[in-house]
C-alpha cells in the first residue's frame, strides 16, 4: 500500500472519528472491521477489542438484541439492498434501555461484489421520549374535552349567586337552589384560600374587571377535590354600571389528575419508584438553604450490577437496583430525599444533618444490604458522605467530595469483591446442586493427574486444578430443573445448557484472580475436531489446558451416578474414549490420560 494511501486512509479515520454519530462497518461474516471514535466510546470498549467480534461475542449486546442485529445485517448483505431509519431498542453501557436510528448499506470491493456493511447509528432515546409526552399531552386534551362539564353563573356585585346552571350539581354535589342566593363564589364549596380569593374577586368586580382563566380547587359536597377553570366577565348599563358578573366553571379535575401524573412520572424514576435526577435537581434549590445546615450528601453506587446483568441478565439486574432502593427508604427517614441518578448511581440529601448522624444512617443500610443476594450475588454498595456545615460552602463541591469518596472506596474493594462474587457464586451453584462439587473436584484431580502425565510446568499444573474446580461455574445460570431433567432434552434445553462456557468466561473474567483461565474454561466443550462448542475450534486452537478439561469433564460426567443417572463402567467410558480420540479429544492427552491410575 502506498504511503499516500495510507495518509489518506488516515485522514478518513480522523474524519469518521469526528462525527457524533456511532458508525461501524463489518465484513461478510459479519464481524466488525472498524467503528468510529463515538461507537467504541459510547460501549466503553477499544476498537481493538471490537474488532474480528459480531455482536454476539460482544457484551454489551443480550442474546436476542445479537439475533435481531444478525437478522439486519443478513439482509443488507444477502439482497444488497440498504435498510435506512430503521427504529430499534438497544442497551446503553450502564445497561439501560435506549432507543436508537439506525441506517445500513451494502459496501462493494473494485468488482462490484458485496464484502459487507457500514452502519451509522444515533441514539433517539430523548425523541421518543418526547413523543410519549405529547401522546400523553394529546391524550390529555381529547379526555377533558369528553369530560369537562361547563356550568353557567351570574353573581351580583357583592359576589352572590343569582344565578347557576343545574349542571352545577353533576360537579359540586349541589342542586341550583342550594347555591342560589345561599352562597358567595369566593366562600362557596369549601373552597381553599377563602381570604385571598375573595380579596381578588371582590377587588375584580369593584374595578369591573375580566376574569380570564383562573384555576380554583373547591370541594364538593362530599368533600372530594374539584378543580375548575374560572371565566367571568362584568354586565354594565349604558352608564358603565355593573349590573352583574357571568361567567363559566369548566370542570377540568380530570385534567388536572393527568397533569399530576404526568408530573409525577417527569420527576419519578419507573424502575425503582424513587426520585430521578431531575426531582433531585429541583428539591436541591429548595433545601440548599440555611435553616437546612447541616445538610448531607451521601453518594451510592450499587456494586456488581454489570456482572449481575452480564451473568444473570437484566431482569436480575433490575431487581438489585429495586432491592437497593426498597432498603434506602426503609432505613431512611420520611424527610430524606432519596434519588436514582441513573444506573448504579444513588443519592440521599439529609436536611439538618451532620456526619456523625448520616453515618448512623449509613451504617442501618449496610447493615440490611449485607443480608441481601440476588441470585447468587450480595448485594453491595460503596458510598460516600459530605456535610456543607456553612452557607458559604457551594453545594456542587459537597456532592464532588462525597462522589470522590465513593469512587475511591469502590476502588480500593473492587479487586477483593470481585474474586468475593467469583468464590460466592461457585458456593451457591454448589449449595443448589452438591453433585456439581464432586463432579468439580473430581475434574479437578484427574485433570492435575493428566497435567503431570503430560509433564506440564508446575504452574500449569496448578492452573488445572483450579480450572477443574471452576470449569462449570456457568451453570449458575441454568436452572436445577433443567440440569436434573431425566426425559430427552429439546433443543430449547439444549441451547439453555451450551450457554454455560460463555457464562462462565464472563463470571471469571471479572476477577482479577481468576481472569487467567477464564478463557479455557470458555473452550473446555470444544471438540478436537471442530464440532464443539461454542465457537467450533479445532485441534491445537483449543488451549491445551481446555483439551485436557474436556477429557476430565467428559470422563467424570460418564462415570458418575449424577441427578438420578446410572453412570457407565470404567472400561465403558475408556472404549468410548478410545473411539473419540481424534475426533472428540485429542489423541496425545488421551494417551496421557490412559496412562494414568483411573478412579
Amino acid at each position: 500500500m502506498s504511503e499516500n494511501l495510507k495518509t489518506w486512509e488516515m485522514i478518513l479515520q480522523q474524519v469518521i472519528d469526528t462525527i457524533p454519530s456511532r458508525i461501524f462497518w463489518k465484513d461478510k461474516n459479519f464481524k466488525y472491521l472498524g467503528c468510529n471514535k463515538s461507537f467504541a466510546e459510547h460501549f466503553q470498549y477499544s476498537k481493538e477489542d471490537i474488532i474480528g467480534k459480531d455482536d454476539h461475542e460482544m457484551g454489551w449486546v443480550m442474546e436476542e438484541s445479537a439475533d435481531l442485529f444478525r437478522r439486519d445485517d443478513e439482509f443488507v448483505i444477502g439482497t444488497g439492498e440498504s435498510k435506512l431509519n430503521f427504529e430499534d431498542k438497544s442497551i446503553s453501557s450502564s445497561g439501560e434501555s435506549i432507543w436508537v436510528n439506525t441506517s445500513k448499506i451494502p459496501l462493494y470491493d473494485s468488482d462490484n461484489n458485496i464484502y459487507g456493511l457500514l452502519g451509522i447509528s444515533d441514539d433517539i432515546t430523548v425523541k421518543k421520549e418526547i413523543e410519549v409526552d405529547l401522546q400523553l399531552a394529546k391524550l390529555r386534551h381529547e379526555q377533558l374535552a369528553k369530560k369537562s362539564s361547563s356550568v353557567v353563573w351570574e353573581v351580583d356585585i357583592d359576589g352572590l349567586f343569582t344565578y347557576i346552571s343545574p349542571v352545577a350539581e353533576e360537579v359540586f354535589g349541589y342542586s341550583p337552589e342550594e347555591i342560589i342566593n345561599e352562597m358567595h363564589i369566593y366562600n362557596s364549596f369549601n373552597i381553599e384560600n377563602k381570604d385571598s380569593y375573595k380579596k381578588m374577586i371582590l377587588s375584580m368586580i369593584k374595578n369591573k374587571e375580566t376574569i380570564d382563566g383562573i384555576e380554583i380547587k373547591y370541594k364538593n359536597k362530599n368533600n372530594e377535590d374539584v378543580w375548575v377553570l374560572t371565566n367571568g366577565l362584568p354586565v354594565k348599563d349604558k352608564m358603565d354600571q355593573l349590573l352583574v358578573y357571568r361567567g363559566m366553571f369548566n370542570d377540568i379535575t380530570y385534567l388536572k389528575k393527568i397533569e399530576e401524573e404526568i408530573m409525577d412520572l417527569s420527576f419519578r424514576d419507573s424502575l425503582t419508584g424513587l426520585n430521578n435526577r431531575r426531582f433531585f435537581v429541583e428539591e436541591l434549590r429548595r433545601l440548599d438553604t440555611k435553616r437546612n445546615l447541616p445538610l448531607t450528601a451521601v453518594m451510592i453506587d450499587v456494586d456488581g450490577l454489570k456482572l449481575v446483568n452480564d451473568t444473570f441478565g437484566h431482569d436480575a439486574g433490575d431487581l438489585l437496583l429495586k432491592k437497593t432502593a426498597d432498603i434506602l427508604v426503609k432505613e431512611c427517614r420520611a424527610d430524606d430525599i432519596i434519588s436514582r441518578l441513573g444506573g448504579d448511581e444513588f443519592i440521599i440529601l439529609l436536611p439538618k444533618t451532620s456526619s456523625e448522624e448520616a453515618k448512623v444512617i449509613v451504617e442501618r443500610i449496610h447493615k440490611q444490604v449485607r443480608k441481601e443476594r440476588i441470585e447468587a450475588v450480595n448485594l453491595s454498595i460503596s458510598y460516600g458522605i459530605n456535610t456543607k456545615n456553612e452557607e458559604s460552602e457551594i453545594i456542587q463541591d459537597i456532592f464532588k467530595i462525597a462522589d470522590i469518596e465513593m469512587y475511591h472506596k469502590k476502588i480500593k474493594k473492587k479487586r477483593k469483591l470481585r474474586n468475593e462474587t467469583v468464590e460466592t457464586i461457585l458456593e451457591r451453584l454448589f449449595e443448589r446442586n452438591p453433585e456439581e462439587k464432586q463432579h468439580s473436584q473430581n475434574v479437578s484431580e484427574l485433570s492435575v493427574s493428566i497435567g503431570n502425565a503430560l509433564n506440564l510446568p508446575i504452574i500449569e499444573i496448578e492452573k488445572l486444578k483450579s480450572l477443574g474446580k471452576f470449569h462449570d461455574i456457568g451453570k449458575i445460570v441454568i436452572s436445577s430443573d433443567l440440569l436434573m431433567k431425566k426425559e430427552k432434552l429439546t433443543n430449547w434445553d439444549l441451547r439453555e445448557i451450551r450457554r454455560h462456557p460463555e457464562s462462565g468466561y464472563v463470571i471469571l473474567s471479572s476477577s482479577d484472580e481468576f481472569v487467567n483461565f477464564a478463557k479455557e474454561t470458555l473452550y473446555h466443550h470444544e471438540s478436537y475436531d471442530g464440532k464443539g462448542y461454542p465457537y467450533g475450534l479445532k485441534g491445537e486452537d483449543i488451549p491445551l489446558n481446555s483439551r485436557i478439561i474436556a477429557l476430565a469433564n467428559s470422563y467424570d460426567s460418564m462415570t458418575s451416578d449424577r441427578y438420578g443417572r446410572k453412570g457407565l463402567s470404567k472400561m465403558e467410558a475408556i472404549d468410548f474414549i478410545l473411539k473419540e480420540s481424534g475426533k472428540q479429544f485429542d489423541p496425545e492427552i488421551v494417551t496421557a490420560f490412559l496412562s494414568i491410575d483411573l478412579p
